[in-house]
């Protein structure tokens, strides 16, 4: 399972947890909903990632058919 990142986007990706690990420990969330929270934000984005590459598949294939 190997994929293809850039370092703009792993960039992006630790700040946007580093933002979200800070709102939450200054609104005082407990640290269990801390991992919870950042877990559904990894799985949001790989999803996002899978649909987009499946869609991009698809779009490919429609335009060698026609």
């Amino acid at each position: 399972f190997g994929g293809m990142g850039t370092v703009s986007g792993t960039l992006l990706g630790v700040i946007i947890i580093a933002v979200l690990s800070n709102a939450l420990t200054i609104m005082q969330v407990p640290q269990t909903w801390h991992q919870v929270f950042i877990g559904a934000i990894l799985i949001a984005s790989m999803a996002s990632t899978v649909l987009s590459e499946k869609n991009a598949l698809k779009r490919e294939r429609s335009t060698h058919a026609a």
